[in-house]
């Protein structure tokens, strides 16, 4: 009985330390949860094995940790095609979110000429935005020249960085000292 106990606790403390090296060398991605989650069914298996034994004696847990085993393999096969849609994925919401945020500029007469907008590939958090912004209200611009005056005059219709940073700012969490526009 006592070396039947001793083996269950060996049993155990193998097996965590085993899934304590296999998670820290897992890289970071969204296989790391699956593989920790059957990786936590290891252990519980390991744990309720001598009740299941006691009411079936049928029950053998090597079977279903190979089982398991398979299954992990398998996850690791299809790991380069989750990539390719992760890539996809995350290539979309970065032209959507562009896209919104240049439809939003132009509904308030803006037309904007460029974007380049970083988000963060695990969250997909925009962290900060690059835009070239020009006031566009569909009629021609009126031009002010002063041939005797040599000094730039302000634009009549000059971009109001603020009011789009705010609008920015608010509209999509970001900080606006990470909203460049025009610079």
């Amino acid at each position: 009985m006592v070396d039947e106990i001793s083996n269950y606790a060996e049993t155990i403390i193998l097996l965590t330390i085993a899934i304590t090296i296999i998670e820290l060398l897992l890289p970071k991605g969204n296989n790391k949860k699956y593989v920790m989650l059957i990786c936590s069914l290891v252990i519980m298996l390991a744990v309720i094995n001598p009740i299941i034994s006691i009411l079936n004696e049928n029950f053998d847990i090597s079977q279903k940790i190979d089982e398991i085993k398979n299954e992990m393999n398998n996850m690791e096969y299809s790991s380069a095609s989750n990539y390719d849609l992760d890539y996809n994925i995350y290539n979309t919401y970065l032209k959507n979110l562009s896209s919104n945020m240049e439809n939003r500029l132009e509904d308030m007469g803006y037309k904007v000429l460029e974007t380049r907008i970083n988000i963060d590939k695990t969250t997909y958090e925009p962290i900060n935005i690059e835009m070239r912004v020009r006031y566009d209200d569909g009629y021609v611009q009126p031009v002010v020249i002063d041939v005797f005056d040599n000094t730039n005059k302000s634009k009549l219709y000059e971009v109001d960085i603020n009011k789009i940073k705010e609008i920015l700012s608010v509209n999509y969490g970001i900080n606006k000292e990470n909203i460049k526009i025009n610079e």
